[in-house]
């Protein structure tokens, strides 16, 4: 069974139970861990951040694991 990415920041805020701007904050953190990218979608290839729910989850882990918070 394939897991399917998911798009936007308010997906992410809601995966997690925070704020969207919360999560926004920590977008280098994020993309430097590569949890998450970006694809072109539309006729104009706007960039949209995605995710893998799998990805996000093993870096929570990770990081409460190291004794950090989001």
């Amino acid at each position: 069974m394939y897991e399917r990415a998911v798009e936007g920041w308010q997906a992410l805020a809601d995966m997690l139970g925070v704020n969207i701007r919360t999560i926004q904050r920590r977008k280098l953190e994020l993309e430097s861990s590569g949890v998450i990218f970006y694809m072109a979608k539309g006729r104009r290839k706007q960039k949209i951040m995605m995710f893998f729910p799998s990805t996000v989850r093993a870096f929570i882990m990770k990081k409460t694991q190291l004794g950090e918070s989001l």
